[in-house]
């Protein structure tokens, strides 16, 4: 049971960052040109493996920065209904 609960936050994290990466990577490279980019780098990659590098790193860094949301929102301490945020606990209810 635990490990489908990691599954579920992976995809959580994984599949938002990948239709992201996708939509800026076209963003980018739309008023990018790919050959423009290899003659600056000097790199030996052609216009594809630009294209794949550039969409890896989106995608990595869209992922860590899910992840991270998840797991900020699993460790919040925040109350979970609106009695709860009116009475916090130790305080009296009247």
């Amino acid at each position: 049971m635990k490990q489908n609960i990691w599954l579920a936050r992976f995809g959580i994290a994984a599949w938002p960052s990948f239709i992201g990466a996708g939509l800026l990577t076209t963003i980018i490279f739309f008023n990018i040109d790919a050959h423009d980019l290899i003659l600056i780098s000097g790199s030996r990659l052609d216009d594809h493996g630009i294209y794949s590098v550039t969409f890896i790193i989106l995608w990595l860094f869209g992922s860590i920065c899910g992840g991270a949301s998840a797991w900020l929102a699993s460790t919040s301490r925040a109350p979970s209904t609106h009695a709860d945020r009116r009475h916090p606990p130790g305080t009296p209810k009247t």
